[in-house]
């Protein structure tokens, strides 16, 4: 929409004219890259014995990362998904090459993503 205003005096000189320009239309949102659509396949679960002083980060929607020498922190929920590629923080951690668990039910290309960026 646009409007159009015009003030005018009795005086030629004083004239003023503003037009406003119209608002630009509003684009929609960018689709989400597209994803593979296959399913994910699972690596071998590494069988690791339980320790004391085991620790992990949660990465948000239940995906972990831990050290490689500690186990799955939820064994019924999550499985070994592989290893953080990207360096990326946790806090303080750099989980760079850190193991990750994931949901087993989690959506096959947000596990590939979390893998390849360590981020949810």
């Amino acid at each position: 929409m646009s409007y159009r205003i015009t003030l005018e005096s009795d005086s030629p000189i004083r004239v003023v004219s503003t037009e406003v320009p119209p608002a630009p239309p509003s684009l929609p949102p960018p689709p989400p890259p597209p994803g593979t659509g296959e399913p994910f396949q699972w690596p071998p679960e590494p069988f690791l014995p339980s320790r004391d002083d085991q620790r992990y980060a949660s990465l948000g929607q239940s995906f972990y990362v831990g050290e490689g020498q500690f186990t799955n922190p939820l064994p019924q929920s999550n499985r070994f998904a592989g290893y953080i590629e990207a360096h990326a923080m946790v806090g303080a951690w750099d989980i760079y090459a850190y193991r990750l668990w994931a949901p087993r039910d989690a959506n096959p290309d947000l596990i590939r993503q979390v893998l390849k960026t360590g981020r949810v």
